[in-house]
């Protein structure tokens, strides 16, 4: 007598689980987490809106002095360009830039986020480089913002005392100056960045910034040798030359600074990417 026996299914296979492989982020993801790391900090905002106030306020202070000292010797003294004092007090956009990213690299790594990030980016180039973009981008938004503010503060303190603005091209002695500032404020920031991401030290990379940009150029310029002036020529330092000033055309002095602007950044960048795969988390 023959049995029947009921039709054997295989056992279903069991749901395939996401690994972090799997759910890597792309570079698109890692810079909205470097923006969502940004903004989410009151420290990093409160800087940015402190440094705008202080570099537009300041531009303001500096014009009201100049032309209260015209206007005491009877128009004597000439008074400079709208722009000569109105991105003057860019350097201190700048500064504030640099302290928020090298603070952007270091408070991740003090508070242990940065094992997050890479346990599902383990990428570290893609990260610092997405750094960067936030970085470069935030630093020339505010940039924006204060140089905009401190050429309307400069522009209200000549129209109270009366005093012609010097502006004969609206594109080359206000928007240029403008965009020119932005641009250094947040070349400054990348490249602090780089110096951040090779120290691990947020008080080391902070001082070994500031020092470069505000008293290196100082320094060579007072050295009894020949190459000293020549080489302060070419630090990030005084590359703001032609791009904070009325623009008058381009030149070769113009294209040497705005090429140093962008290499000494993506120099800085690029060697502490190279030493950041190097070394443990």
């Amino acid at each position: 007598m023959s049995t029947l026996t009921a039709p054997t299914t295989p056992p279903a296979s069991p749901a395939r689980r996401s690994t972090h492989t799997d759910a890597r982020l792309g570079f698109g993801h890692l810079v909205r987490a470097q923006w969502i790391a940004v903004s989410s900090l009151r420290g990093n905002l409160v800087a940015l809106i402190l440094g705008t106030i202080a570099t537009a306020g300041l531009a303001a202070a500096f014009a009201l002095l100049i032309a209260f000292s015209s206007a005491s010797a009877d128009g004597a003294t000439m008074m400079p360009p709208l722009a000569v004092p109105a991105m003057a007090t860019h350097i201190v956009a700048a500064i504030v830039a640099v302290v928020v990213a090298v603070s952007l690299y270091s408070k991740e790594r003090s508070t242990g986020a940065h094992l997050t990030m890479l346990a599902v980016a383990p990428r570290r180039v893609g990260q610092i480089g997405a750094k960067a973009v936030v970085v470069g981008a935030s630093s020339f938004v505010a940039g924006l913002v204060a140089m905009v503010l401190s050429t309307a503060g400069v522009a209200i303190v000549y129209a109270a005392f009366g005093s012609p603005l010097g502006v004969e091209s609206f594109a080359g002695d206000i928007i240029a100056p403008i965009i020119g500032s932005a641009f250094y404020i947040a070349a400054c920031a990348v490249f602090a960045l780089g110096i951040s991401v090779l120290v691990r030290s947020e008080t080391w990379a902070i001082l070994i910034v500031l020092l470069y940009l505000l008293m290196l150029p100082s320094v060579l310029m007072m050295l009894p040798f020949e190459w000293a002036p020549v080489v302060s020529e070419y630090l990030l330092s005084t590359t703001n030359t032609m791009l904070v000033n009325p623009f008058t055309g381009i030149s070769a002095d113009w294209i040497s600074d705005v090429a140093l602007t962008i290499a000494w950044p993506a120099a800085a960048l690029g060697v502490g990417m190279i030493v950041e795969r190097s070394r443990d988390a």
